[in-house]
């Protein structure tokens, strides 16, 4: 059985996934994947974990812009969310994608020189 917090955190990632397309910021150069989310137990902060595909100026662009984007995304999800305390969003960055395709690479090459 799901907790409340892991109910709230699935919700919570399908509404921003559905926010993050309509945000106009030139600093969205690259392409943006929610990797989980994590909600307080208190539900007063959500650190929202993310990858970009795209090369290091695109994730630091990409990191400003979700900096500048959170009021919008909190104004959004207030309009949605039903419970009594929109939490506050922190973006961080999840670079667990780009070590394991990292990782990938090299296994490959070791293969590759067997």
């Amino acid at each position: 059985m799901f907790s409340r917090i892991d109910r709230l955190q699935e919700l919570l990632r399908k509404e921003i996934v559905g926010i993050l397309p309509t945000i106009r910021d030139p600093g969205f150069s690259g392409l943006i994947t929610v990797t989980d989310i994590v909600l307080s137990r208190d539900m007063k902060t959500a650190r929202i974990f993310y990858s970009v595909m795209g090369n290091p100026r695109e994730r630091l662009n990409c990191e400003k812009a979700l900096l500048r984007a959170t009021p919008y995304v909190r104004q959004k999800l207030s309009q949605k969310w039903t419970t009594r305390v929109l939490p506050e969003l922190i973006f961080k960055y999840d670079g667990t994608p780009a070590r394991a395709s990292r990782i990938d690479k090299i296994l490959d090459e070791l293969k590759g020189k067997e």
